[in-house]
C-alpha cells in the first residue's frame, strides 16, 4: 500500500486513544443520576411555591370578575328605579308553578343588555340564548342547573335581600312588608294571571342606610334558575352557606361573599360580619334598611 495513503488512517491505538478523548469530554458533560435528581426535586419544590400564587391569582381574578357583575346590575337597578318613579323592582312575581312568573332579573334584563321576547320572560326561565351571563359568578362553579332545565336554561348566583322574614309573600294589591329588612318583595297570587312589572316596590327614601345595606347577595343554589322565582331572594347567611338539596356550599370567595349595597359599591365579607346585632340564622346590621342594629 502507498505510504502516503497508509499514513492518513490512525493504526489501532490511535484509534482508541481518539475514542477514549471523546468518552472522557462526554463524561464531562453528562449528567450523573443524583445531578438529575437534584435538579428534579428543585423544579418539585419551585412548582409547589408557584401554584399556591397562581392559585390566588385566579381566584382574586373571579372575585374581581364577580365584584363587576354585581356592579353591572346595582347600575341596572339604578336605571330601572328612575323608569319606576323611584320604586324597587320586586324579587319574583308568581301565579303559576312553572309559567307566569318573573324574577328580578326579569324586571332589568334589558338593562342588563338582553333581548328576550315578553312571553320569553314571563314564562318562569329564561332561555338560555337570551341569559345575561353576568347574573353568574365565576367562581360559581361546583353545581349544574337540575335536571329538568338541563340544556336550556342557565343558574345565576345572585338574590335579593328579601323583604320579609324567610320567604313569606306578598299577595299583589295588598300593602308592602314594614320597611325593615331588604327591598326584595316576593309577590304570589297563583291565578295563572300574567306578571305585573308595575307592581309597587320600596321608594328609595325608605333605605336609611345605603351604604349599610345588602341590596343583593351570592346564594349558589341548584335551583337558582335565571327568570325562576326560587331563590330570587335569600334571607340570611345560613341560607347563603346551605345548598337547596342538602349540601353545604362552599364559600365562594376564600371563605367569603361578595354582596352589593344599595349605594352601588360591593363589599367582600366573611358571612358572621353581616349579621350586626343579629345572628347568621336571623340576621341584623347589613340585612336591614336601618342603621346600628
Amino acid at each position: 500500500m502507498d505510504t502516503k495513503r497508509r499514513n492518513r488512517w490512525p493504526i489501532n491505538g490511535q484509534t482508541t486513544a481518539v475514542r477514549r478523548t471523546a468518552w472522557d469530554r462526554f463524561a464531562q458533560l453528562a449528567f450523573t443520576l443524583i445531578e438529575l435528581l437534584v435538579v428534579v426535586a428543585i423544579i418539585a419544590i419551585l412548582a409547589s411555591m408557584l401554584l399556591p400564587a397562581l392559585s390566588r391569582a385566579k381566584l382574586k381574578a373571579r372575585t374581581i370578575n364577580c365584584t363587576s357583575n354585581q356592579k353591572q346590575i346595582g347600575a341596572a337597578f339604578l336605571m330601572k328605579l328612575n323608569d319606576r318613579n323611584d320604586m324597587f323592582p320586586f324579587a319574583c312575581w308568581r301565579s303559576g308553578d312553572w309559567e307566569w312568573q318573573a324574577s328580578y332579573d326579569d324586571v332589568v334584563h334589558k338593562e342588563l343588555g338582553g333581548n328576550a321576547s315578553q312571553i320569553d320572560l314571563d314564562h318562569g326561565i329564561t332561555p338560555l340564548e337570551y341569559t345575561p351571563r353576568l347574573l353568574k359568578c365565576p367562581n360559581d362553579v361546583r353545581m349544574e342547573v337540575p335536571v329538568w332545565v338541563q340544556g336550556w336554561a342557565q343558574r345565576r348566583t345572585y338574590s335579593m335581600n328579601v323583604a320579609s322574614p324567610q320567604w313569606n309573600p306578598t299577595l299583589p294589591g295588598q300593602p308592602l312588608p314594614p320597611a325593615i329588612y331588604g327591598v326584595g318583595v316576593r309577590y304570589v297570587r297563583n291565578d295563572a294571571s300574567r306578571p305585573n312589572y308595575d307592581e309597587p316596590g320600596y321608594k328609595s327614601s325608605a333605605i336609611k342606610d345605603p351604604s349599610g345595606t345588602i341590596l343583593l347577595a351570592e346564594n349558589a343554589k341548584s335551583n337558582n334558575i335565571i327568570g325562576n322565582e326560587w331563590f330570587s331572594t335569600t334571607y340570611s347567611p345560613k341560607e347563603q352557606e346551605e345548598d337547596d338539596i342538602g349540601k353545604s356550599a362552599a364559600r365562594l370567595h376564600s371563605r367569603r361573599f361578595n354582596y352589593l349595597f344599595h349605594d352601588g359599591h360591593v363589599g367582600l365579607y366573611r358571612p358572621e360580619a353581616t349579621v350586626g346585632r343579629g345572628t347568621v340564622t336571623s340576621p341584623l346590621g347589613m340585612w336591614t334598611m336601618r342603621v346600628d342594629d
